[in-house]
């Protein structure tokens, strides 16, 4: 954890300073949701740390792509940034120029919101470095609902619409996905071109399809939660597609 950046850093004094200057890189999150253990909840997807860095990764390539300027589909439906693997990147699927978002990396954004519940908790600890985050999911579903750093949030109100919030925060990310894959078959390339979002890269790429069914399940099972504290008629919400 960098207190100056505001993120997890991905490699500690690597050996070449000046390749990935930033060490902002989505393998964080990855590694968050893909080695998460309930009994060793070390920098697991409610970590203010990790959310930190989602955050991060979400504001710094919102506006590195060009495609990330359209920001709802079809249907006026909000769409989340598109996200690559890290800011300095120049692998473009077929060579070096300049890298694209990846599909599993999206993916990886929509899982984390998924698996960032507190629902089993009852509470929400609003600190400085997840408020950002939290806000943002909050936005994203339209909701009023206000919160400040060393908020502890256990209202019925407030902490059920922060967790639909979360929901939708994902779907946005979900939506980015639909939005550039085949429109015919779902077919998922490595990436999408960061100019005019079509996909390049490799064919049918295994991780983006397992990033998208990871999340699928996720978003299934906070859903179930959700279902738990609340009927699903009166989340007003959080259930887009």
């Amino acid at each position: 954890w960098d207190q100056n950046r505001g993120y997890v850093l991905a490699t500690l004094e690597p050996d070449d300073p000046n390749f990935k200057p930033s060490q902002l890189d989505v393998s964080i999150v990855l590694a968050s949701l893909h080695t998460d253990a309930p009994n060793d909840p070390f920098f697991g997807p409610t970590d203010d740390r990790i959310l930190a860095t989602a955050q991060a990764l979400a504001g710094t390539f919102r506006g590195h792509f060009i495609i990330n300027q359209v920001v709802s589909n079809g249907e006026g439906r909000a769409l989340q940034p598109g996200i690559g693997r890290y800011p300095e990147d120049i692998y473009n699927g077929n060579g070096t120029s300049r890298g694209n978002p990846w599909f599993l990396a999206t993916a990886a954004l929509a899982e984390l919101c998924y698996e960032a519940q507190w629902a089993d908790a009852g509470q929400i600890s609003v600190t400085d470095r997840n408020v950002d985050f939290l806000r943002n999911a909050i936005a994203s579903e339209g909701s009023n609902v206000t919160i400040a750093p060393g908020d502890e949030v256990d209202d019925d109100q407030r902490f059920r619409l922060i967790i639909t919030a979360l929901i939708e925060y994902g779907d946005g990310w979900l939506r980015r996905i639909r939005y550039h894959c085949d429109q015919t078959t779902g077919a998922l390339s490595e990436q999408f071109n960061r100019d005019n979002g079509y996909m390049q890269g490799a064919r049918d790429l295994t991780w983006s399809y397992a990033g998208v069914l990871t999340a699928f399940d996720a978003r299934h099972r906070a859903r179930e939660r959700l279902t738990a504290l609340v009927p699903v008629a009166a989340t007003g919400g959080g259930n887009g597609n």
